[in-house]
């Protein structure tokens, strides 16, 4: 049997098209142009996937509550080259691999080009833990323009390390 570890940096992009509504509960005589509702944020094609996203609205603001998740089979932890280190098991370092594991950076989170990761709640200095390989962060909104509903893309920027192991059997034939 082989087996082969990977440890890499990833980076996730998701850009769902939300609805913003700066009067979600008044009564509009004619039809808006998008309905505040929960998301799909679709496929990333990375490890690490914004699964959905809620979409909360109230008057003047929006609120986001974004789930992530472990989609890839694999370990994620902290990223940065100090994590990477910790992922080699002849290095001193591997003990202390799992103190990081079950974290991925919120790198940002953009609505309609202003960034709002600063409204962001959930986090543990910047980063969201995981439990069973999921995790939940809110974020809000509160720059909205004008007083009709439109759509927009939330963009949702993720970092992390990750490791993914393959096990695999062979049979060894001398060639004699």
């Amino acid at each position: 049997k082989i087996l082969a570890t990977a440890c890499y940096g990833y980076e996730t992009i998701a850009s769902p098209e939300v609805c913003i509504d700066p009067t979600p509960f008044s009564p509009s005589l004619r039809q808006k142009v998008c309905k505040a509702q929960s998301v799909s944020a679709g496929t990333q094609g990375a490890p690490m996937a914004v699964g959905s996203v809620d979409v909360l609205p109230s008057t003047g603001s929006t609120k986001f509550k974004i789930y992530v998740n472990n989609v890839g089979g694999g370990r994620v932890f902290r990223s940065g080259l100090t994590a990477l280190s910790k992922c080699n098991p002849s290095s001193g370092d591997w003990k202390d691999f799992f103190k990081d594991s079950d974290y991925v950076e919120v790198q940002d989170v953009v609505v309609s080009g202003v960034s709002i990761k600063s409204n962001c709640r959930g986090l543990d200095q910047g980063f969201i833990r995981l439990t069973n390989g999921q995790g939940v962060f809110f974020c809000e909104f509160n720059k909205i323009r004008g007083s009709s509903a439109y759509p927009t893309q939330l963009i949702i920027k993720l970092k992390y390390g990750y490791e993914s192991t393959l096990l695999k059997s062979m049979d060894i034939y001398s060639s004699s």
